[in-house]
C-alpha cells in the first residue's frame, strides 16, 4: 500500500524533495549511446577491434 508522507519547507534556504521519475524512452536511447561509443570489459570478455 503506498503511502504518502507531507513534506514542507521549514526553511526558506531548504531545497525541497521532487518526485523521482523515469523516462524509459530516453533511456534506451542513452544505453544505445553507451553502447556504440564506449568500449570496455563485459562480463570479463575483453571487445577487441578488428584493425584495417
Amino acid at each position: 500500500m503506498p503511502v504518502e508522507v507531507p513534506v514542507r519547507q521549514i526553511q526558506p534556504w531548504a531545497v525541497m524533495p521532487s518526485k523521482y521519475t523515469v523516462d524509459r524512452q530516453r533511456s534506451g536511447s542513452d544505453a544505445a549511446v553507451y553502447r556504440d561509443n564506449f568500449r570496455f570489459v563485459l562480463g570479463g570478455q575483453s571487445v577487441s577491434r578488428s584493425s584495417g
